[in-house]
């Protein structure tokens, strides 16, 4: 009855023992629970089952005999099936407890994966949010630093230029050019500087766009003008292709000079020699524009990446071409804002063609004779009203001047003759250059022009420059009106001719005030030059007499000059003139002697043996009268007097015209014989010697005197390998010892001293007490016409 699990194979063994001859029975069987049908077993007596699931069954049974009939009795047999150990109550409590651990397992796992998940990603967020806070520290950092560097940058640029200029006066040749590299330096990281607030602008959408009609081809002069002095001595031109009848493009006039800039200063910096053409065409609803040039060009791989921020073509630490990288990409951005696009497309050493689109403006702003529309005359409506009447006011008041107002917006118009109106002032008005140059030539009484600089035709600088070719400055007062106050726009302003710049929006107080400053310059100059053509009248003639009293003043200046540099008694040199003409004569020759030691150095060799420069010695000679003191006290000072006069004579005589004969002090006298060689020094002491001793002095009254002479001489340079050891006076000192040797040893004989040839003791013999050691040395020589061992210091 009981079997253990399903998997179990059983088998039912049956017979019917009621019937006679129970082999030959037919059997049927049925298990209720399992089987629907009765089976036909035949007269077999076996059933089998197997893998019945748990649960009750009745085994049935029937038989029949040989004949068919079969037993209306039915033998049944109660079988249950027992349940595998796993698929018991128990078991299935366990496995509930198995699964409710596993599933706690699980939601723990799933609870610890997902806090270890949360705390990525609050890392990650709080990375995010440090990196955020980083890179926006690193934008203010940028901004704040570029606004900070600016201050001294404009400082370091001007005081750079004022330098150039001569504010401390003559700078030398060398000096100008680190000048010039500052400053250009400067201007420079000026321009890096405004790269990068551009940059941080754009980043942080924080760049706004004032969009209207722009004419391209106006703006395109001006860049190319502006971009002239980067071109500096290359051979390379700049073109302007862009047609004249081009329509407007609607854009931000600022932003597109800074897009312009980039690129044809881009053009110019990688185009050593060729041009660069910028040409224009209209497509579809949008202006295209091309700038070639036939500079180095790209390869492929460059030109994916030009646009991306800090992106250099020669990016290496040798690169030969500056810059931030962020040019093309602040372009890029900027035309995007606008609406456009920008490609570039070039060849390796054959140039670059960068294309941009900006979308197009129908049409210029009408001209101020067109017909206004309605809703601009509902807006120009009671203005002029207010102008007329406000004029009228003023009827009895006299005019302050003749303006012309020259701009291609009539708003802009309007609202300055209202302004100007306010001091009476009689105003014109010019809707373009053409216009105002041809008003201001056949009116011929306008007294200042308020000039816009961004003009459809024609710019401002344009317009400027073409009056400038036929009024000065101070003949007719130009005022610049402009969006832009960068320090280029104002240079350039400057100089194709205006007198000053006005900022739009302008200010009615400042206009005004400018106007009345300019005006009353202007009527400052005009009575000036009727006053200047007034007195030139006067000033001539008595600039005759003043070229006269000129003259005779440089006369006498030139008789004081020469009267301080000489001697009253002798007529000779003093001690001033001498003072005064030393300097270039020691430089000449101790340059010669600089010239020879260096030649002697290139030789290679270690002692010098060249010989000494020739002819390029200053012999300094210092002679005393021998006993002049008898001579005035026996004969007196007058006598003493004519003593000096006569040896003045003969010693010029004597002399060459080249030396200087300066009267020392007394009866002491200083000879300078210049550019001769030391050589000489000896033959030429001895020769005066001889001649004063030969000489017969007349002193008056039937009386005369011979007299002789000591003297004393050094040579300039003392030490020939050290040219400036001693200077010219120790020199004329160390004659004065050799003079008053020459006193000790007897007198009327000379006395020089000189250094020995290569010799390495580099004294002052002028101030060296014991002259004997130097001698017993060889430091110094000794020449006499007496015995020079028997000369006494």
């Amino acid at each position: 009855n009981n079997l253990t699990h399903k998997d179990s194979v059983f088998t039912l063994e049956f017979s019917a023992l009621n019937f006679q001859m129970a082999e030959e029975n037919q059997y049927a069987y049925r298990l209720l629970g399992f089987d629907s049908e009765w089976i036909q077993a035949g007269n077999k007596r076996t059933a089998t089952y197997t893998n019945l699931d748990p649960g009750d069954y009745i085994f049935e049974v029937r038989a029949s005999n040989n004949d068919g009939v079969w037993s209306d009795k039915q033998a049944r047999l109660n079988i249950h099936i027992a349940s595998p150990f796993w698929r018991t109550w128990w078991a299935y409590i366990l496995y509930f407890l198995i699964v409710m651990m596993l599933f706690y397992w699980f939601m723990r796992i799933q609870r610890m994966r997902l806090r270890y998940e949360q705390q990525q990603v609050e890392q990650e967020r709080s990375l995010v949010r440090r990196l955020q806070q980083v890179d926006k520290l690193k934008d203010e950092f940028l901004a704040n630093t570029s606004h900070e560097l600016r201050t001294p940058l404009n400082g370091i640029i001007g005081l750079a230029e004022s330098l150039l200029d001569g504010l401390n006066g003559p700078l030398p040749t060398h000096t100008r050019y680190s000048l010039r590299l500052i400053a250009a330096s400067g201007r420079r990281l000026s321009a890096l500087v405004n790269d990068i607030l551009d940059f941080a602008k754009l980043k942080n959408q924080g760049v706004t766009l004032h969009k209207k009609a722009v004419d391209l081809r106006v703006l395109v002069d001006i860049v190319i003008a502006l971009s002239r002095p980067l071109v500096g001595d290359k051979p390379l031109t700049l073109h302007n292709r862009v047609p004249e009848t081009l329509p407007a493009a609607h854009a931000d006039e600022d932003r597109l000079l800074q897009i312009l800039h980039n690129l044809i200063g881009n053009a110019v910096k990688f185009t050593h020699e060729g041009s660069i053409t910028i040409s224009a065409e209209v497509k579809d609803e949008f202006i295209q524009v091309q700038i070639a040039d036939t500079g180095i060009g790209m390869n492929a791989d460059q030109l994916t990446d030009i646009f991306q921020p800090f992106h250099q073509i020669d990016g290496g630490a040798e690169r030969a071409y500056g810059g931030t990288g962020l040019g093309l990409s602040i372009t890029k951005q900027l035309l995007e804002l606008h609406g456009g696009t920008i490609t570039a497309n070039s060849t390796p050493a054959e140039g670059s063609v960068f294309t941009f689109s900006l979308p197009l403006c129908q049409e210029l702003p009408a001209a101020p004779d067109d017909t206004v529309q309605a809703p601009v005359h509902s807006l120009d409506e009671t203005p002029t009203g207010q102008l007329n009447e406000t004029r009228r006011t003023r009827a009895d008041q006299p005019s302050q001047g003749h303006i012309l107002v020259v701009d291609d917006d009539s708003v802009n118009r309007l609202v300055l003759v209202n302004h100007l109106a306010l001091r009476n002032y009689r105003v014109t008005e010019a809707a373009n250059g053409e216009e105002a140059i041809a008003l201001v030539q056949e009116q011929g009484d306008i007294d200042l022009v308020l000039l816009d600089v961004m003009m459809p035709k024609m710019s401002g600088y344009e317009t400027c420059q073409r009056l400038r070719e036929t009024y000065r400055p101070h003949e007719l007062p130009i005022i610049f009106l402009t969006a832009r106050s960068q320090t280029q726009d104002l240079v350039m302003g400057l100089e194709a001719g205006a007198n000053d710049f006005l900022t739009k929006p302008i200010s009615k107080e400042e206009l005004l005030a400018r106007v009345d400053t300019h005006l009353q310059l202007y009527s400052a100059t005009q009575l000036l030059d009727r006053k200047v053509a007034e007195r030139t009248e006067e000033l001539r003639a008595k600039n005759e007499g003043l070229k006269q009293a000129q003259l005779e003043l440089q006369k006498a200046y030139k008789k004081l000059e020469e009267a301080s540099l000489s001697d009253p008694l002798t007529g000779l040199h003093n001690r001033r003139f001498l003072s005064k003409s030393m300097g270039a004569d020691i430089s000449l020759v101790e340059r010669e002697y600089q010239n020879w030691l260096f030649s002697n150095q290139a030789s290679g060799e270690d002692e010098i043996r060249w010989p000494l420069p020739k002819d390029h010695d200053l012999i300094f000679m210092l002679l005393d009268v021998d006993h002049f003191k008898w001579v005035n006290d026996s004969y007196g000072h007058s006598a003493g007097d004519k003593v000096l006069e006569q040896l003045s004579r003969l010693l010029e005589e004597v002399l060459r015209d080249s030396d200087y004969l300066v009267r020392w002090g007394g009866e002491e006298f200083l000879i300078v014989a210049r550019f001769c060689s030391r050589a000489e020094a000896p033959e030429m002491a001895e020769r005066i010697r001889v001649a004063v001793a030969q000489y017969v002095f007349d002193i008056g009254n039937g009386q005369q005197l011979h007299k002789t002479c000591s003297l004393g001489y050094a040579v300039y340079p003392f030490y020939p390998q050290v040219p400036n050891m001693l200077s010219w006076e120790q020199v004329v000192n160390t004659a004065d010892r050799a003079l008053y040797a020459a006193k000790k040893s007897g007198r009327d004989c000379w006395v020089g001293i000189s250094s020995k040839p290569g010799a390495s003791l580099r004294l002052n013999p002028a101030a060296d007490d014991n002259l004997d050691r130097l001698r017993a040395r060889d430091a110094i020589e000794i020449e006499s016409s007496v015995d020079s061992e028997m000369v006494k210091f």
